[in-house]
């Protein structure tokens, strides 16, 4: 298991080694090809993933069913369709490998037989889900507040190794902005 995931549970409480052991028993090693889906708009979302190599995208079908990336994964950092999750219904979102991918796997059966046995399980689910509102939330906030060549600039301080494996039409997408308007900013950049 990810030494970063391991870390990151014992950070949340005082988990003891054999109940780290336990928890990673239940983590299933999974790999997508380039281009393969972790979830498809209309499934319900039974999983947590942790990104252990690779970059996965979450998007939406627009009105006009154009693909609409709200959210890079990179690795040593959770994904999954939140609400779907949560609400037990259809995600109206896809997860798409945009490399190949190795993720970590936690089913929600099992995540909830930890959540019952020991109350700090379900202290580390709070920290997921409020990792996963700060995301979202500053993404809007990105998206709202900052001009589309700071956002660009700031994945390229933050994510210098990956942001070049990242196709331009989703990395336009993710930033707002259309294929020519980043191929400006980063011809003004670099």
């Amino acid at each position: 298991m990810s030494e970063i995931l391991k870390s990151f549970v014992s950070s949340i409480t005082s988990f003891s080694e054999k109940e780290i052991e336990e928890f990673t028993q239940k983590l299933k090693p999974i790999s997508l090809k380039k281009n393969e889906h972790f979830i498809e708009q209309g499934e319900v979302c039974q999983k947590v993933g942790f990104v252990t190599k690779g970059i996965v995208r979450n998007y939406y079908l627009s009105s006009k069913e154009e693909e609409v990336t709200y959210c890079l994964t990179f690795p040593n950092h959770f994904v999954n369709a939140f609400s779907s999750y949560v609400s037990g219904q259809p995600t109206r979102e896809s997860i798409h490998a945009i490399t190949d991918v190795e993720l970590l796997i936690l089913y929600k059966r099992d995540f909830e037989v930890f959540i019952k046995k020991d109350k700090r399980w379900q202290d580390f689910y709070t920290r997921l889900t409020e990792g996963a509102y700060i995301k979202l939330e500053e993404y809007i906030f990105m998206m709202n507040m900052e001009s589309a060549e700071k956002r660009y600039e700031d994945l390229v301080k933050n994510y210098p190794d990956y942001i070049k494996h990242i196709p331009l039409k989703y990395l336009s997408s993710y930033l707002g902005i259309t294929q020519r308007h980043l191929s400006r900013i980063r011809k003004n950049i670099f």
